[in-house]
């Protein structure tokens, strides 16, 4: 009877030990599943972050296309005026010429 009163706490102590392990190893699991999230997510931080930073570069260069496309049809601009106002004087200076 004590044989086997001690081997029923044998049983208990290793069936406490069992759960004791597994609630650790879970606990374990659980720590580095988290690890691994913030991991991940500190990772994503930093694609994130470089993600932004490729969108603000190609945002800054499309904007200097814009503006140097918009320079360049500015001065296309001028150009046509400034030709135009020295036909308009030449046809001009022709007239008073032609008239003398």
């Amino acid at each position: 009877m004590v044989g086997r009163l001690e081997n029923f706490q044998k049983l208990i102590s290793y069936g406490s030990y069992m759960m004791q392990k597994r609630m650790i190893q879970g606990r374990l699991l659980m720590l580095q599943s988290q690890n691994l999230s913030l991991r991940r997510r500190r990772g994503n931080r930093i694609k994130n972050q470089r993600v932004k930073h490729k969108l603000k570069y190609e945002k800054s260069t499309l904007q200097i296309e814009r503006v140097k496309t918009n320079t360049q049809r500015i001065l296309q601009l001028i150009i046509m005026w400034v030709r135009e106002q020295l036909n308009l004087v030449l046809s001009k200076v022709q007239d008073c010429s032609d008239q003398f």
